[in-house]
């Protein structure tokens, strides 16, 4: 499926608070796992799913990103994913502490070094915006799951259960539910 197909919703998902606090606590969880996958002692699972490291231009305090090209791209740091669809020309940056979307142009990761003070985009103000931003998220969500299925396919079934028992400070929120990332 690509997101050209997706028609706009008329609100995005993620504008009530308690949905923000579920859909933060997720992406904390699955970041937090994505780290925990590159650590792995068997090797980088990250970069067997796929995804390349990028550390040209950064210094040695900045955080590298893994890329992930697909139908859609993928880019991932330790404090955001992003998302770009060629086809519709949008990409979408989330943030992992705020979940709060912002729509940027499709090729800005690919086009050089990514650091924390040159993130362009723009909340989206429209209906058409908000459509295109709540895709995207959706997109990327699915990205993320089928991720997981690959984790789950590849490692031991208690790799998850494990990387949640190493995590310093759980979020709250997530209904009883560990491991869920």
């Amino acid at each position: 499926m690509t997101l050209a197909a997706l028609a706009p919703a008329p609100l995005a998902p993620w504008h009530h608070a308690d949905i923000r606090r579920e859909a933060r606590a997720l992406l904390d969880a699955q970041l937090w796992c994505l780290g925990q996958d590159i650590l792995h002692e068997g090797g980088n699972r990250l970069a067997g799913y796929g995804a390349v490291r990028h550390r040209a231009g950064l210094h040695a305090r900045q955080p590298s990103c893994y890329r992930h090209a697909g139908a859609c791209h993928v880019v991932c740091w330790g404090y955001g994913l992003w998302i770009g669809d060629p086809v519709v020309g949008d990409g979408c940056f989330v943030r992992r502490k705020g979940f709060s979307p912002v729509l940027t142009p499709s090729a800005w990761p690919w086009a050089g070094a990514f650091v924390r003070d040159d993130r362009p985009g723009r909340r989206p103000t429209t209906a058409a915006e908000f459509g295109r931003a709540a895709a995207l998220v959706a997109a990327l969500a699915t990205w993320c799951a089928d991720y997981e299925a690959w984790i789950a396919a590849t490692l031991p079934a208690d790799w998850r259960g494990l990387c949640e028992a190493r995590r310093p400070r759980r979020s709250a929120g997530l209904g009883g539910l560990t491991g869920v990332a």
